[in-house]
């Protein structure tokens, strides 16, 4: 029995996290920098500049091993027997394909996924619609699933969409 592996590809899986999180650190850090400015009385310095511009290449940097890892761990299987991936809290599950009871789009920005229920676990698992080899990911579900199956009815028409 072949399983088929599938990964998310690292910069894909990198820049949306890396705008986030350099949005998030720009609205903490220049936030902070106006707190500062206003009790001290005075406007922003040089050393408030650098330090951001430090802070935001530290963030964008500690990203790159958080990644390089996820991708690496979290991969996406599929056989005849069912899917594997992760359940939203990075713990890979195994769904056979007659456990699946329903399927459903989460869009966050980015980042788009399938919420997969099944029978067999009460944590969804989380379908990243951003796997590289994306035809030949759903080529696998048609072949093991089949056609009918409501993950197949899900994802082919997100394939087709982009």
């Amino acid at each position: 029995m072949t399983a088929h592996t599938f990964r998310i590809p690292f910069w894909r899986m990198y820049l949306p996290a890396a705008v986030y999180a350099q949005v998030l650190f720009a609205g903490g850090m220049w936030l902070t920098f106006y707190i500062l400015a206003k009790a001290r009385g005075a406007g922003l310095d040089h050393a408030m500049v650098v330090s951001y511009a430090l802070g935001a290449a530290a963030v964008a940097g500690l990203l790159v091993p958080a990644f390089l890892i996820y991708v690496a761990v979290l991969k996406v299987k599929v056989s005849p027997d069912g899917l594997t991936c992760s359940n939203g809290f990075g713990k890979m599950a195994t769904a056979p394909w007659g456990s699946v009871t329903g399927v459903k789009r989460l869009i966050v920005p980015g980042f788009p996924y399938l919420l997969v229920s099944t029978s067999t676990t009460r944590l969804k698992l989380w379908l990243p619609l951003f796997l590289g080899r994306m035809d030949e990911f759903v080529a696998r579900i048609e072949e093991y699933a089949g056609p009918d199956h409501a993950l197949y009815q899900h994802i082919w028409q997100y394939v087709d969409e982009h």
